[in-house]
């Protein structure tokens, strides 16, 4: 019976050897989700920089406030959301203050490399339309890979320095934090921090762990449960991703035939002006309201209040219409939230 009892030395070294594989499985899944993080990043860019954005990622690391403060010196544009369904835990982006600024001058158009001025809270809202598309791209494909459905809220956003002003999801043991270079059409490049909370790399883990064992090995789509493990035992299984832009833009396509016949307001906007009450109150018939809008210049074309094109006035059988000269780009609706 002797022989059979492991000392205590044996039984340290398989403990080891267990806790390695383990970690070594752990940190396979975060590669993919910071993998899937830049995909994502450069996705959102695309639909908000004229021109695009090339996103490059440098690894990420276990690192607690001290690594996240070396890393963004001075002033910075700080950002969090939160998951609020499907998931528990929390994720911030971290931009330093000339690089935000650059990327805040080329998604309104600009070249992205003039001077640097302070963020301002214009500039804070531009930047949440951009980091609010990229939760949401995240949101989506984590959701289609873990068969969930995972949805995170709005990123707030404020200008920090981190030196004077530690965020209070910097006080916990650690977080994985993922390294981006993003290069601009103007020749600018500035650094991405994205930050996941232990909590929630541990949540979207979970959810991996219960969607693989959901399906048995060589049969996509038959349920575990049909065959329950023998008691004492877990199933642990390697989580597999399907790739970023077939689950999302499959479920985007699915998604919208939802809402095809969902009615809009569409109206044409000729132009606007502000007036006193007290010349409001003087009009009468016949008084002539002059408008912000030169004679022949186009008249605007609003969806629910929101410009989507522009286009020039014409008479069709004694009736207006408007023929369509112009699609509003991404970048000037964007410049509608300032």
């Amino acid at each position: 019976m002797d022989k059979e009892v492991l000392s205590q030395q044996e039984v340290d070294a398989l403990l080891r050897a267990v806790n390695q594989e383990s970690q070594a499985g752990s940190a396979g899944f975060t590669d993919e989700l910071f993998r899937r993080a830049a995909a994502g990043l450069e996705h959102a860019l695309d639909l908000l920089v004229e021109g695009g954005a090339e996103v490059s990622a440098a690894g990420w690391s276990m690192v607690g406030a001290t690594g996240v403060v070396s890393r963004v010196e001075g002033r910075a544009l700080w950002a969090e959301v939160e998951a609020v369904e499907g998931a528990a835990g929390s994720l911030a982006v971290a931009v330093p203050e000339a690089g935000a600024l650059a990327l805040v001058r080329a998604m309104l158009g600009g070249s992205g490399d003039e001077t640097p001025v302070e963020l301002a809270d214009d500039h804070l809202a531009v930047l949440g339309e951009a980091i609010g598309q990229v939760a949401g791209g995240l949101a989506s494909a984590w959701g289609t890979a873990l068969g969930a459905k995972i949805s995170l809220g709005a990123p707030r956003c404020r200008a920090v320095t981190l030196t004077e002003d530690l965020p209070g999801f910097l006080e916990g043991p650690g977080v994985a934090a993922g390294d981006y270079t993003v290069a601009l059409p103007g020749g600018a490049q500035l650094a991405v921090y994205l930050l996941l909370s232990q909590t929630l790399v541990d949540s979207l883990e979970e959810l991996a762990g219960a969607h693989q064992a959901g399906r048995p090995r060589g049969h996509k789509g038959a349920p575990a449960q049909d065959r329950p493990a023998p008691q004492g035992q877990r199933t642990v299984a390697e989580a597999r991703f399907p790739a970023f832009d077939s689950g999302a833009r499959a479920a985007e396509g699915r998604n919208i035939e939802l809402i095809m016949d969902v009615p809009l307001s569409l109206t044409v906007e000729l132009g606007r002006t502000r007036r006193l009450i007290r010349e409001i109150l003087g009009f009468s018939t016949g008084s002539v309201i002059e408008l912000d809008r030169l004679a022949g210049e186009a008249v605007d074309i609003l969806v629910n209040g929101k410009p989507i094109a522009r286009g020039e006035v014409v008479v069709i059988n004694e009736n207006f219409g408007v023929r369509i000269t112009e699609i509003v780009s991404p970048v000037e609706r964007v410049q509608t939230l300032r």
